[in-house]
């Protein structure tokens, strides 16, 4: 599992490794910006829409972070940590 990236450097003009840069010095992106975009929008990003069961609850595996759940018009902001393991949204 991963908990933490640490970028010693990410542009070409001010990297001194220069093929490990995400982006050239003209701000373009290397294939190694696109592979770290889609891991962190993608591959590890939640977006997911649900429907409870008939006592109205649901359940979904999450990555760690901030969530914003929302219920028709409500909505309620939490946050998944690997401390907790789970979290629990009521509506009342």
């Amino acid at each position: 599992a991963v908990e933490g990236i640490l970028m010693w450097g990410f542009w070409e003009g001010a990297n001194w490794i220069r093929q490990s840069s995400l982006y050239r010095r003209d701000w373009a992106p290397t294939p190694a910006a696109e592979a770290y975009r889609n891991l962190v929008f993608k591959e590890w990003w939640t977006d997911s829409k649900v429907k409870t069961n008939a006592n109205g609850q649901c359940r979904i595996r999450a990555f760690h972070g901030k969530y914003v759940v929302t219920w028709g018009d409500r909505k309620k902001e939490i946050m998944l940590s690997k401390e907790k393991g789970q979290a629990t949204v009521s509506f009342e």
